[in-house]
């Protein structure tokens, strides 16, 4: 892969999963970010892996055999 198909594959999959899974779990996160705002690292991974966890629930076990 090119760097031009990596930027489009980022620009047109992965983004927009991740902003389509922050609507549909906006609460949850953001009471995630609230019970760890002392410790930031903390809350970002917890954050960052309840994106991945929404975005992986939409992905078929058939699909992801496929990865």
């Amino acid at each position: 892969m090119n760097r031009e198909e990596l930027i489009e594959h980022w620009a047109t999959d992965v983004v927009p999963a991740v902003f389509a899974a922050e609507d549909n779990i906006r609460e949850e996160l953001q009471e995630i970010l609230e019970a760890n705002m002392n410790n930031k690292q903390k809350g970002a991974k917890l954050y960052c892996r309840m994106i991945a966890e929404e975005i992986v629930s939409h992905t078929s076990d058939d699909e992801l055999a496929q990865l």
